[in-house]
């Protein structure tokens, strides 16, 4: 009997470990992709200060990225794997269960999204009160 309920914890102990690894390496990726977004709109930005009618329109977005850095939150074991960014790395370290993690870096990549989105509206010009 001693057995079988042994077994049993380590099958379950296993079970949730690949479910914590698969939901840390999903937030891992997402992560990558959010620097891979922040690359392009700083790119943006800089082709889009060369029209001085959009210098607010940029200083607000450039606010928004601020304060999005300032939300980071790095994955643990994300800091090994992203060495070829240049942004700060000087994220929050935060205590949360694999899929609190996977959540919170979901939200943050869709804060980008939103931000590239306008940033693009206002490169075509449809969008003039970013």
């Amino acid at each position: 009997m001693k057995t079988v309920l042994f077994i049993s914890g380590v099958m379950l102990a296993l079970s949730c470990s690949q479910k914590e690894d698969t939901s840390l390496k999903k937030a891992i990726a997402i992560q990558e992709e959010s620097f891979s977004v922040l690359d392009n709109i700083q790119a943006t930005i800089q082709s889009l200060r060369k029209n001085p009618a959009l210098i607010d329109s940029i200083a607000k977005i450039e606010r928004e990225i601020a304060k999005w850095e300032n939300e980071m939150v790095d994955v643990p074991g994300y800091e090994s794997t992203h060495h070829q960014h240049k942004h700060s790395h000087s994220h929050k370290v935060v205590e949360l269960t694999p899929d609190q993690m996977l959540s919170v870096q979901q939200e943050l990549r869709q804060q980008l999204t939103d931000i590239q989105a306008r940033l693009k509206k206002l490169q075509t010009g449809y969008d003039k009160s970013i």
